[in-house]
């Protein structure tokens, strides 16, 4: 019985290895890749948000033509609404020749408009923390011939965070559902850096749940299921071949039974005929038969 387990073992031990690794591949996705919730999958949503529009905000600064409409408000009206569509707030301003302040000549959505610091401040991104929540702040000055300096700058938002927040305006971070009971922004050095397109951290995430609780993705999903359909099919070739096994026991066992059935019948058979033939010899002659003797 041992030799026939390891030899069903052997047999089919690839479909036991397969398993397993299904269901590896399945935790390392879903605890760094696939889980909407873990961690580092919200730092790299974050991540991607705040690049896309990095990079979106700047070819529109490097597009000078489109820099000047903005700026000289000659835009059409497809182009306004494409603007107006950008997930970050674009902010144009020329400056004033008579006292050396800065107007706002454009503006794409009402979120927030630019303090004194943030004109300033030299060419660069940076994160802060505005009236209405945590942004990443980019300027760039552009130079228009016949024009001069232009200031063009992009608003991303990273988290609203309101003083009195509302269920329309409630504390949460852009673009991630997720974010806000699992990681809260740090100034403190992390795990969790949010890098820009431009190279440096510009801010840091810190766990909120040591201890994650983790939504499955459906990538995970599928892994677990296709590994345990194989440790099923595995059962069901062992359940097979212990059946088969089985069978072939009892058959052999029934056919040793009919067999010792029928020598048993055969033997009992022999020895009535004998103690007949020997009760009528005895009733002929009136002396005991030699059949008798030989029979017992």
């Amino acid at each position: 019985m041992k030799q026939f387990f390891q030899q069903l073992l052997k047999k089919h031990l690839y479909l036991l290895i397969g398993a397993a690794w299904l269901l590896t591949i399945a935790f390392i996705i879903n605890t760094y890749l696939d889980s909407p919730s873990s961690a580092k999958v919200i730092r790299n949503s974050i991540e991607n948000f705040l690049q896309d529009r990095e990079k979106d905000f700047s070819a529109i600064a490097a597009d000078t033509a489109l820099v000047r409409r903005m700026s000289d408000r000659e835009l059409t009206d497809e182009e306004i609404q494409s603007l107006v569509n950008k997930k970050f707030g674009l902010l144009v301003y020329e400056p004033r020749n008579f006292d050396g302040s800065w107007v706002l000549q454009f503006w794409n959505n009402q979120y927030i408009v630019a303090n004194d610091a943030i004109l300033q401040m030299a060419d660069t991104n940076n994160f802060q923390r505005l009236e209405n929540g945590y942004y990443e702040v980019i300027k760039r000055t552009v130079f228009l011939p016949r024009k001069g300096s232009i200031i063009v700058l992009g608003m991303i938002p990273v988290r609203w965070e309101y003083y009195i927040p509302f269920t329309n305006l409630p504390n949460v971070f852009v673009g991630n559902n997720y974010a806000e009971n699992k990681v809260k922004i740090t100034d403190k050095p992390t795990d969790l850096p949010v890098k820009s397109r431009f190279g440096q951290a510009i801010f840091f995430l810190e766990r909120i749940q040591i201890q994650e609780i983790d939504r499955m993705g459906w990538v995970t999903i599928v892994f677990i299921v296709a590994g345990l359909l194989l440790i099923l099919y595995f059962l069901q070739q062992v359940a097979h071949e212990i059946s088969r096994q089985v069978s072939c026991a009892g058959a052999a066992s029934a056919f040793r039974c009919r067999i010792s059935r029928y020598g048993c019948s055969s033997f009992s058979s022999s020895t009535q005929v004998r103690w007949s033939l020997a009760t009528i010899c005895t009733s002929v002659s009136g002396r005991p038969s030699s059949l008798i003797s030989t029979t017992a």
